[in-house]
C-alpha cells in the first residue's frame, strides 16, 4: 500500500511541476520508483499521463458498468457456479455507484442506469477536450515561439 501512495505522491509532485522533488521522492521512498518519474518527464507530459490514466479508468469502468448490468440477465452465465464470484466482483464494484443514482432518481424500469452512465460518459468527454485544449495550447505556444523564423 506504501508503494502505491509513494507512486501518487511523486506523480503529484511531477504534475506539479516539482520533477526534482518528485524524483527525490521517489529514490527516498522506493528505489524502484525512481524509474517511475524519470528526470526528463515535464510537468506538461506528468499532466498528461495523469489525464491519460484517468480517461483509461472511465473506459474500465464503463466495461465494468456495462458487465454488471448485461450479464446476469443471460441465463447460462446467471447458472454457472464458476462465474458466480466473478458476479459477486461485478455487483461489488458498481452497486454502490448504481445505488446512488436509485436514491436521487427513483426512475422505473431500471431506467435510473442511464444517468449514471451519462455521468461516466460525461466525465470521459470532458477529460478528452481537456486534453486536446492542452495539447492546442502547447501547439499554439510552440508555434509563437518559433513564428520569428518564418518571417
Amino acid at each position: 500500500m506504501r508503494f502505491f501512495a509513494a507512486v501518487a505522491l511523486a506523480l503529484v509532485s511531477a504534475a506539479s511541476g516539482n520533477i526534482h522533488a518528485a524524483r527525490t521522492l521517489a529514490v527516498r521512498r522506493r528505489p524502484v520508483l525512481a524509474a517511475a518519474v524519470p528526470a526528463f518527464v515535464s510537468a506538461d507530459e506528468a499532466t498528461d499521463l495523469v489525464i491519460d490514466g484517468a480517461m483509461q479508468g472511465l473506459k474500465f469502468y464503463t466495461f465494468v458498468l456495462d458487465a454488471s448490468i448485461l450479464l446476469p440477465i443471460i441465463p447460462v452465465v446467471k447458472n454457472l457456479a464458476a462465474l458466480q464470484p466473478a458476479l459477486v466482483l461485478l455487483s461489488a464494484l458498481t452497486r454502490p455507484y448504481f445505488n446512488a443514482f436509485e436514491r436521487l432518481l427513483p426512475l422505473p424500469f431500471g431506467l435510473s442506469y442511464l444517468p449514471a452512465f451519462m455521468v461516466v460518459s460525461t466525465a470521459s468527454k470532458e477529460l478528452a477536450k481537456l486534453k486536446f485544449r492542452r495539447r492546442l495550447g502547447r501547439d499554439a505556444a510552440s508555434a509563437e515561439a518559433f513564428a520569428h523564423l518564418y518571417q
